[in-house]
């Protein structure tokens, strides 16, 4: 046979190979789209109806780490800060102390009399911190004020007491001092605010037994 018949043969045998087994392609992450129904129109996303009827397009959903959805956000969880009344509570608490009924002063509230700071008998100092107030609006401290709302002091000297003007109003003991280092230094004439509140029980004369000013419970002295 020639070279031309044998050629002619192998051509024919494929041709009808390709008829009789046809090519399937069996990848199916690829199909061909197809027309809709007449009457139907061509969605724009066809991958968006895969999903099913319910499916929702979250705004923002795309972002990376920045999703303001209800769950995983940082943003949609709230941060609960205690109360004023709850942190003073906390401590009062600590100390083996209760609040008042009132949980604080009334507005423009006057005290009068002495309060010393009650501390561990074995601990006692010999000369405990403590504060006066009077009914005019006046009080008088001794060693009970942080030395950080004093100004300039000598350490080589003792520290002088605070004197000056008061005012109560809920948790709050606002002092503006008038002594003399107030006077030589206007910088600390200035509204300082305390967290105080009563303790609870009164004594004769419908007067705190105990106070809680700045984290120290102070027994009134008879």
């Amino acid at each position: 046979m020639s070279e031309r018949g044998i050629m002619f043969l192998v051509v024919a045998a494929l041709f009808v190979g390709a008829f009789l087994f046809p090519y399937e392609n069996n990848d199916t992450s690829y199909s061909r789209p197809t027309k809709p129904p007449p009457g139907q129109k061509q969605s724009a996303n066809p991958a968006a109806e895969t999903a099913g009827p319910h499916a929702v397009d979250l705004p923002g959903a795309n972002a990376a780490n920045g999703s303001n959805g209800a769950s995983g956000s940082p943003m949609s969880q709230s941060v609960h800060s205690p109360s004023p009344q709850e942190t003073v509570r906390q401590v009062v608490t600590a100390q083996g102390q209760s609040l008042s009924q009132r949980e604080g002063f009334s507005e423009g509230q006057w005290l009068e009399g002495t309060w010393v700071e009650v501390t561990d008998d074995s601990l006692a100092p010999v000369d405990p911190a403590s504060i006066t107030f009077h009914v005019d609006g006046s009080f008088a401290e001794h060693l009970l004020f942080s030395d950080g709302e004093l100004g300039s002091t000598k350490l080589d000297q003792p520290r002088a007491d605070i004197t000056g003007k008061y005012r109560l109003a809920g948790l709050t003991l606002s002092v503006t001092r008038t002594d003399r280092a107030a006077r030589d230094d206007p910088a600390l004439v200035r509204p300082v605010r305390h967290t105080a509140c009563p303790l609870t029980g009164e004594n004769a004369r419908g007067l705190p037994i105990r106070l809680f000013i700045d984290g120290k419970v102070l027994k009134y002295k008879d």
